[in-house]
C-alpha cells in the first residue's frame, strides 16, 4: 500500500502473505492485491475505525477469493500486516503468521549479540505511541 493510499500521509502498511497448498501462490498473490483494495474502500467509509476496517477488508477479501477459479479450500494463505497510523501501530494476522516488534538503539555496529523477546498478546488492538514511549527498550512478540 502507498503511504497516502487512505488519504492519510502518516499511514504506512507492511504485509507478508504466505501461501500453502497447490494453489497457495495464487491465494497469496490474490490476498496481497485484494486486501489493500478492500482496506482502502473500508477506510473511505469509516476512517476512524481502523481495526473494524482491517477486519472487514480481510473478510471481504476471503469472500472474493472463494469466487476465483483457483482452489482456496485445500490451498490458502496466511497473512501478517502492520499498519502504522502516526504513532499508533495496528497488527492483523490470519492463520499462523506473526510479527515481531523490536526497537534497535544505536547503529548496526552496536547491535547486541542476542535480542530479548517477551511474549504478549494483542488481538486487533493498537499499540499506542504512549505505550512505546513508556517502554522503549522492550521488544515484543505479537501473537
Amino acid at each position: 500500500m502507498k503511504p497516502d493510499q487512505f488519504g492519510a500521509p502518516q499511514c504506512a502498511v507492511f504485509g507478508v502473505f504466505d501461501g500453502h497448498g497447490e494453489d497457495g501462490d495464487h491465494c497469496s498473490i490474490f490476498a496481497k492485491q485484494r486486501v489493500p483494495v478492500q482496506m482502502t474502500k473500508q477506510m473511505k467509509k469509516d476512517p476512524s475505525n481502523i481495526d473494524g476496517c482491517y477486519t472487514k477488508a480481510f473478510v471481504q477479501s476471503n469472500i472474493d477469493m472463494h469466487k476465483e477459479p483457483f482452489d482456496d479450500i485445500a490451498s490458502g494463505t496466511t497473512a501478517i500486516t502492520v499498519l502504522f497510523d502516526g504513532k499508533t501501530m495496528h497488527v492483523a494476522n490470519v492463520g499462523d503468521s506473526r510479527a515481531v516488534v523490536a526497537e534497535m538503539k544505536g547503529g548496526l555496529e552496536e547491535r547486541p549479540p542476542s535480542i530479548p523477546v517477551i511474549s504478549c498478546k494483542f488481538h486487533m488492538r493498537p499499540i499506542t505511541g504512549e505505550q512505546v514511549l513508556e517502554h522503549p527498550s522492550i521488544l515484543a512478540f505479537v501473537a
